[in-house]
């Protein structure tokens, strides 16, 4: 009467042994919280869609986003890689958007961390400061940012607009993105700018326009070796422009007009030598253009008015017409208080 069993017991182990890993495949795959519709991924939907629950949307700029339209990829202001269909760009950005899109309101669901894969993520223009259910405000402390620290696969960064005056420590969230190239910040009501140093030599655009810097905080922005575009323009920053500026030679833009800055133009700017863009409106600058401008072959746009530059400008006019094969000058703006000839 043992043979059978026995028989039994060989039996289940040839079942164990051959079968296992099977079953154990099958086990992962049909318990798994992730599964593909189309060529989103279940856990960037619902994650998508716990951002939309606390958000308000008077324009229904996110009608798009619902359960029934299950791939995300498709929703408005979404796109995903075709091959892994995994999320890589979120663009909300309100003024990119139609004519008649309104700013979207409420807070910032830390379930954006799901979107690991996020490449591109631009919040601009709209009024995520403003109170919505119990997810985080960007103005209630160092938390709300935090999300920002799972996406390191993040190269753009867009929060322009959004009230980070009271964030604080939680800007060092942002520093822990290795990869940044662009990172856009204009009138986001910053006082400082800390130190970063996890994409000194990945991020190519600055943008801390219409923030309240008042002195100069060079020495957060030289770090970056690889910049070529840095808006401080409407920054409330005060004094000569710094000699420290001439280690930013690769810079193509660089706006620093509407501020308080005083003295001549300085001819370290002389070695800018790929400038395209240079906007010193509406300072307190003084003194002739310094000769060595007109050297500048590339430069599309020179904006200095509303300071007191006098002397020649012939030098200028004469250096910008020896550019071979020509000049690509497109805006020479020397209007109110220059007083050249």
């Amino acid at each position: 009467m043992a043979i059978p069993s026995i028989q039994s017991a060989i039996l289940l182990s040839f079942l164990v042994l051959f079968l296992g890993p099977y079953l154990q495949t099958a086990k992962l795959c049909s318990c798994s919280d992730d599964h593909k519709v189309g060529n989103c991924h279940s856990i960037e939907r619902l994650a998508l869609l716990d951002f939309k629950k606390g958000v308000e949307d008077p324009s229904n700029r996110l009608s798009s986003w619902r359960l029934d339209n299950e791939d995300c990829c498709k929703w408005h202001g979404v796109g995903c890689n075709n091959v892994t269909g995994y999320v890589e760009e979120l663009d909300l950005n309100t003024i990119k958007d139609t004519a008649q899109a309104t700013e979207l309101s409420g807070g910032i669901s830390p379930a954006l961390a799901q979107l690991k894969h996020l490449k591109y993520l631009d919040l601009s223009d709209n009024a995520f400061r403003k109170h919505s259910g119990s997810v985080h405000r960007l103005s209630q402390g160092v938390e709300e940012l935090q999300f920002l620290s799972h996406l390191t696969s993040l190269e753009y960064l867009g929060l322009s607009g959004s009230d980070l005056s009271k964030t604080g420590e939680s800007l060092q969230y942002i520093n822990r993105l290795h990869s940044l190239s662009e990172l856009h910040l204009s009138g986001c009501k910053l006082s400082s700018f800390p130190l970063m140093t996890n994409f000194t030599t990945t991020l190519s655009v600055l943008d801390l326009s219409f923030n309240y810097f008042g002195g100069f905080f060079f020495k957060a922005i030289l770090n970056f070796t690889a910049l070529q575009s840095l808006d401080l323009s409407w920054t409330e920053i005060q004094g000569p422009i710094p000699k420290a500026i001439e280690q930013k030679t690769s810079l193509k833009t660089l706006r620093l007009g509407f501020n308080d800055l005083t003295g001549p133009i300085p001819d370290v700017l002389a070695n800018f030598t790929s400038l395209e863009c240079l906007d010193l409106e509406d300072n307190h600058l003084e003194g002739p253009i310094p000769l060595s401008f007109g050297a500048f072959c590339k430069l599309k746009e020179l904006s200095l008015s509303g300071n007191n530059i006098s002397g020649e400008i012939t030098e200028f006019v004469n250096g910008i017409s020896l550019c071979r094969p020509n000049s690509l000058l497109e805006t020479l703006d020397l209007e109110q208080g220059t007083k050249l000839i």
